[in-house]
């Protein structure tokens, strides 16, 4: 799926598309530097900005942070920063802290922003204690983030998203700056990151009524059987609907294409056999 991503960047490329017109966006560092290596050994010195999620996240807010009361210089908090701010965040709220509560109401947390979710939004949801006290933590976690110009990791993705959507301006100053954009292993998205990325692309706008192509494209590889993110809040859903959600306003002379890509270089036959009968068993007791 790699080489799909990094062989179009390439063809776009020789189309005569200008690097700083293609975004190319990945999960993992290790991707990201492998795609960075493919195309420089192909076209040299392209600039084509290839990068994870969280680093284009990262990127983006040290230059528009700014608009939600970040200074550039904001730092991201690690695992021990985001568990010592919760536990005070709890504290906060009038609530016992302990390993358990601490790890429970920070997962809940990283839920709601991996779904895009604010702590106006998720008022809205509260049904029993354990999500009485999560709506009571969430408020005060982010104000401290904010208060200390700091954002966890999770805020990478969830602060640009709300900007974007929130933001017709900031759209539009962007509206020109990538016409390419294309995606790695999109059957782990989450809505956070599904909702960037259509943001990016269509202006805001529903993608399915989004008639302003005008030489611009989206392009993602991706395999839902593959999807082992779930408690990340990955939807492998997200990428069965690409057609649909980028497909029906496309032009009528767009390519609109699903390719699949069967023939597997990496295993044998036997083993591959044996995945598949495993599969196939799966799905009849499903």
């Amino acid at each position: 799926k790699t080489r799909v991503i990094t062989r179009r960047v390439v063809w776009l490329l020789h189309q005569g598309v200008h690097p700083s017109r293609i975004l190319a966006i990945t999960f993992t560092n290790k991707a990201a530097q492998e795609m960075r290596e493919r195309v420089e050994a192909l076209v040299p010195q392209s600039k084509v900005h290839i990068s994870t999620f969280h680093s284009f996240g990262v990127r983006f807010l040290r230059e528009f942070g700014h608009l939600t009361g970040l200074e550039r210089n904001f730092v991201v908090y690690d695992m021990d920063d985001r568990e010592k701010l919760l536990k005070l965040s709890i504290e906060d709220a009038g609530l016992g802290v302990s390993a358990s509560n601490v790890g429970s109401i920070g997962n809940a947390i990283s839920k709601c922003k991996n779904q895009l979710l604010t702590p106006e939004g998720y008022q809205q949801s509260v049904r029993d204690y354990f999500t009485q006290c999560v709506a009571k933590v969430y408020p005060r976690y982010q104000a401290r983030l904010k208060s200390s110009n700091a954002c966890d990791f999770d805020d990478l993705l969830y602060i640009p998203a709300l900007l974007l959507q929130k933001d017709k301006e900031l759209r539009e100053t962007l509206d020109n700056r990538w016409h390419h954009t294309l995606v790695d292993e999109y059957q782990d998205t989450n809505r956070t990151q599904y909702d960037l990325i259509k943001l990016l692309v269509t202006d805001g706008q529903d993608p399915e009524a989004f008639d302003d192509w005008n030489g611009r494209s989206v392009f993602v590889v991706g395999d839902a059987d593959q999807s082992i993110y779930s408690f990340r809040a990955a939807d492998f859903t997200i990428l069965m609907g690409f057609q649909d959600d980028f497909g029906d306003g496309a032009p009528d002379d767009a390519t609109r294409t699903m390719l699949k890509l069967e023939e597997n270089y990496r295993s044998t036959a036997t083993i591959l056999e044996a995945a598949n009968a495993l599969i196939a068993n799966n799905t009849e007791r499903i």
